[in-house]
């Protein structure tokens, strides 16, 4: 689920071409390659352009008809947004495919964010371990890391950030 809180005009919401197979949920994040929108997939460098995806992949007819012509509409620009476990990853650990610890986002928020797309670490159970189906959702930045949000509160299961100008995290 993504619920949006900044009223956005057009300019905020565009429509990106998808490479053949590309999946989606409403608040996962995906990078742009010459100028084509791809799904994070486990990678030792973190891509450079990253998009929010606003659209949906599923089984309706109605949700993916984008998707059926080759599109997606993405949020573009500073915005404030709450996301449920969809939109960010809960657990971290292992090997990247089992959980070992839930991840503590703070209620008070603060925390800089970025977009899981390790699987692997160095420092076993640490944050940069992700699950493969968590490529793609915000997780706590970590040095080195591209920090495109900071979050603003947790609270029931939701996790209300607002979008930054990326940068890397020192």
């Amino acid at each position: 689920m993504l619920d949006v809180k900044t009223p956005l005009s057009k300019i905020h919401r565009a429509t990106r071409r998808v490479e053949s197979g590309f999946t989606a949920n409403p608040g996962i994040w995906a990078y742009l390659e010459s100028g084509v929108l791809k799904n994070i997939v486990a990678t030792t460098s973190q891509e450079a352009v990253l998009k929010i995806v606003a659209g949906n992949a599923s089984s309706s007819i109605y949700e993916s008809q984008d998707i059926e012509v080759g599109s997606i509409a993405t949020i573009e620009g500073v915005a404030r947004m709450a996301v449920d476990t969809d939109g960010y990853q809960s657990i971290v650990g292992g090997t990247g495919t089992t959980a070992t610890a839930t991840m503590a986002y703070a209620t008070a928020g603060g925390d800089d964010l970025t977009v899981a797309y390790k699987t692997t670490s160095a420092t076993a159970g640490s944050s940069a371990y992700s699950k493969p189906a968590d490529m793609g959702k915000l997780r706590f930045a970590l040095t080195g890391d591209t920090v495109v949000a900071r979050s603003e509160s947790f609270s029931g299961g939701l996790l209300e950030y607002s979008t930054v100008t990326p940068h890397t995290k020192a």
